[in-house]
């Protein structure tokens, strides 16, 4: 197939001014590519007949954004036949082209000699011309293969404008939106190139169908600049490159505007040109930002490589220095690009989810920390209030002693001795409360121990003692029995247990301690039990008892800061050692028996013969 091509400068030549003109034809090699133009072409088909060769053809001319296609084919009349096609022409009225693809115009050739066709063509888009001549099965099966292709291609778009989807639905950021413009716009071009638009979307409208590929186009060109300056935010970081993609932009808008007008041929070739221009600028940005690592720009980096690389394959062609496929070579860039240009925003989302839930994490460990200091400020407040109420009490019995020594001087050896034994009890009280106050600052912390073996009777007593006189208290320890235990914190321990069994114990029932060799955990201990009744309507739940600052509610009379049995747990700990309570029925009615069991393991220490 041989063809040559006449400009139409004025596009006013008929058949006949054409035929006359012969000899001003050019040779051109296929694909012929024009960019925007008012110009009409004419080429002359030659094709050389074959012996044997079938006789009906068909001629396919691509792509399908032509949009005004006149062929002259020769007749028995020694004439030529008109064959109208072009996207001007709606679609219903080309049911040829929806089996064949693009525009099909069935052809004759003759046996031997050579047949020759003249096609004229004027569009206003940028055209790249593809003619081949292919039986029907042949073409029906190219333009099968194709359309699968344009189905695996829209499918990928259609996978990636989902996931940008999703991410805009989380982050609700701009930039999202704009690449899902892109996608919409380069689905519109391609569908519009094959003619899938024109053949599915509006048969009957072709004026509607025409405006698709500059459309998509123009609204690829303008989302590409909008991208860039909002992924490499721009404004901020090369403020005058900046300006190169709002021109991109203005000249984009400027375009589509121009088409009610007539003046889009006019407008088209300088909104391509700042596009080309704007190209070397953003492979400028992205390397700028790749070379610091910021996350997501070496994609972009690679995507504007490879945008640029074709780019420049399309100018030589346009130029006439190459021949290549342009539309595959146009499908193939603008894919590209958008799968990089995803692939570089998904990294930069899956970064900021993550910094996103590194904060939310931060926030509500923030927020827990600020929620534990105002527990601790309350509990501290409270505390403090408690202290200054429970040391009142002894301060008071000591005054009040005193004074009543003062004022009656002749007093008997025995009541003098009374009063004495009421002020040891308050000091003692008064010691208790500084030791239980002092160690609650250890809170949710071991205490230090500083274990010695010593005789555990005399130790026991001397504590009892040091608390009350009360006969209506019993203590059984074997008088050679030694436990190994830090004294300060066993004290401690024995005091509040004491104070506590003391405090609730039923009136004119007795407080018991034992303490006793013991073995748990396959380890040798001591073992202090001390129990007494408590008057209760329901069964104690003892689960509360050992937590920091808890009262019971229904024994208000009861003075005490809420510590004792905390601290017990906390000298257990502290020992490597157990702390439990038991609770059994007694024979009274609303009364229990209340016994709490300290073990504190022995321990290889220096022994202390005192």
């Amino acid at each position: 197939m041989e063809v040559r091509v006449l400009r139409d400068q004025a596009g006013d030549k008929t058949l006949a001014n054409v035929l006359a003109l012969k000899n001003d034809f050019n040779l051109v090699k296929l694909p012929f590519n024009r960019g925007h133009t008012r110009d009409a072409y004419w080429f002359c088909i030659t094709v050389q007949g074959i012996k044997d060769i079938q006789k009906n053809w068909l001629l396919s001319v691509t792509p399908a954004t032509l949009n005004n296609l006149r062929l002259y084919t020769p007749n028995d009349n020694g004439g030529f036949t008109l064959h109208q096609s072009g996207n001007q022409v709606a679609a219903a009225l080309r049911p040829i082209d929806k089996q064949f693809g693009a525009f099909t115009f069935p052809i004759t050739l003759t046996d031997v000699t050579s047949t020759t066709f003249y096609l004229r063509l004027q569009t206003q888009s940028t055209f790249t011309l593809n003619l081949s001549i292919a039986t029907a099965a042949n073409l029906a099966q190219t333009n099968s293969q194709n359309k699968l292709l344009l189905g695996l291609i829209l499918g990928i778009l259609l996978v990636i404008l989902f996931l940008t989807l999703v991410m805009w639905n989380k982050k609700h950021h701009l930039i999202y939106i704009v690449l899902i413009s892109y996608i919409i716009g380069w689905s519109m071009s391609l569908s519009a190139i094959d003619g899938m638009i024109t053949d599915y979307l509006f048969p009957y409208h072709p004026e509607i169908a025409m405006l698709m590929s500059p459309l998509g186009g123009g609204i690829m060109a303008f989302c590409f600049a909008a991208f860039s300056i909002l992924f490499f935010d721009t404004p901020r970081y090369f403020p005058r490159l900046t300006f190169i993609f709002y021109g991109v932009m203005a000249f984009t808008v400027l375009a589509a505007l121009s088409m009610p007008f007539g003046q889009f041929i006019t407008v088209a070739p300088i909104a391509m040109l700042a596009t080309l221009l704007s190209l070397p600028a953003q492979l400028y940005i992205s390397w700028v930002r790749a070379y610091r690592e910021q996350l997501g720009d070496k994609a972009i980096f690679y995507g504007s490589l490879l945008n640029l690389i074709f780019s420049m394959l399309l100018l030589l062609f346009i130029l006439g220095l190459i021949s290549i496929n342009i539309m595959q070579l146009l499908v193939a860039q603008m894919s590209v690009l958008a799968i990089f240009l995803f692939f570089g925003l998904y990294q930069r989302f899956h970064k900021l989810e993550l910094t996103q839930e590194e904060a939310n994490i931060r926030s509500e460990i923030a927020e827990k920390l600020i929620t534990i200091e105002k527990q601790h400020h309350k509990e501290s407040s409270t505390f403090f209030t408690l202290v200054v109420h429970e040391i009142k009490t002894p301060l008071a019995v000591i005054d009040s002693t005193i004074q009543t020594l003062q004022a009656y001087p002749t007093l008997s050896k025995e009541l003098v001795s009374e009063h004495h034994h009421r002020i040891r009890q308050s000091i003692a009280h008064l010691n208790n409360l500084l030791e239980n106050t002092l160690s609650s600052d250890y809170d949710n912390q071991l205490l230090l121990t500083h274990s010695e073996q010593f005789l555990l009777a005399p130790f026991v007593k001397k504590t009892i003692h040091t608390l009350s006189t009360n006969s209506n208290c019993e203590f059984e320890v074997a008088h050679d029995h030694r436990c190994i235990a830090d004294r300060r914190l066993l004290n401690l321990a024995l005091s509040n247990l004491f104070v506590n069994a003391e405090k609730y114990k039923t009136a004119n029932t007795l407080v018991t301690l034992q303490a006793s060799k013991n073995m748990q955990h396959g380890k040798d201990g001591t073992l202090f039990t001390i129990s007494n009744n408590y008057t209760s309507l329901v069964k104690p739940d003892t689960t509360k008892w050992f937590t920091k600052y808890y009262r019971e509610n229904n024994q208000t009379n009861i003075d005490g800061l809420g510590l004792g049995l905390y601290l017990v747990q906390q000298v257990a700990q502290a020992h490597a050692g157990t702390l439990n309570c038991s609770v059994t029925p007694t024979s009274h009615a609303n009364q229990w028996s209340i016994s709490i069991h300290l073990w504190l393991p022995s321990n290889n220490v220096k022994d202390d013969k005192k």
